[in-house]
Order: C-alpha cells, then sequence, then structure tokens
C-alpha cells in the first residue's frame, strides 16, 4: 500500500512540476511584420477576441469599446497606445497579462498589434 501511495505522490509532483515550468512567450520586437493595417489585421484580431458581450462590446462592461465601428476612436482617444513605447500601451500590457479572460492571444497576433503601434498606430 505504501508503495502505491509514494507511486502517486512522486506522479503528482511530477506533473506539478513540469506545469510550473511552463511559460507563455512574450512577442517582442524580433520578426514584426511590416505595413500592418488597423483595418485588415489589428480590427479583426480586437473583434475575434475582445468585443464579446459582457466585455469590450458596444455598451462595454469594461472600456473601451471595442467592436469594428468604435474600436480605433477607443484606443486612440482613452489613451491606450503610446508610440514612443509601444511595449509600455496599454492595450499591449493587458493583452500580455493573459486578457482576453477566453484565453490568451497567439504570439502572432501580438506581434501584428506590437507592430502596428510600432508603426504609429494609423487608422488605415
Amino acid at each position: 500500500m505504501k508503495t502505491i501511495i509514494k507511486t502517486v505522490f512522486y506522479f503528482l509532483a511530477m506533473a506539478t512540476t513540469l506545469t510550473a515550468c511552463y511559460y507563455d512567450e512574450v512577442a517582442g520586437f524580433e520578426g514584426l511584420p511590416v505595413g500592418v493595417s488597423f483595418k485588415n489585421d489589428v480590427n479583426p484580431i480586437l473583434t475575434q477576441h475582445c468585443s464579446l458581450t459582457g466585455c469590450h462590446d458596444a455598451t462595454p462592461a469594461h472600456a473601451p469599446s471595442l467592436v469594428s465601428e468604435n474600436a480605433y476612436n477607443s484606443l486612440i482617444k482613452g489613451n491606450y497606445i503610446n508610440i514612443v513605447e509601444p511595449e509600455k500601451s496599454h492595450l499591449y500590457v493587458e493583452l500580455n497579462s493573459g486578457m482576453p479572460p477566453s484565453g490568451p492571444i497567439s504570439v502572432n497576433e501580438m506581434k501584428i498589434i506590437l507592430a502596428w503601434i510600432t508603426e504609429g498606430a494609423q487608422e488605415n
């Protein structure tokens, strides 16, 4: 009986150790795409992941409103974008902290958003 308990304990300890070593990759400035468009590249990401009912929809429970027609103005007027230090933009920081609650967006999507901010966050 003690052997079974020790074995189960060993496997639980190993599983805990392995999951504790997991980390998410953070999108950095290396390999950023070029010529990113808000309309064609960034807005679809925000629409898919962020403008859900009860989150950042037309009457957002959490500012800013990120529905297609409001997203750009909400981000710019709400000071969620920092083109001088893109990695300190509130949008980028929040997305890197595990937002949205449905699951973090992909590293490639983060690079698109970071590239857009780096390129001046144009409404294009």
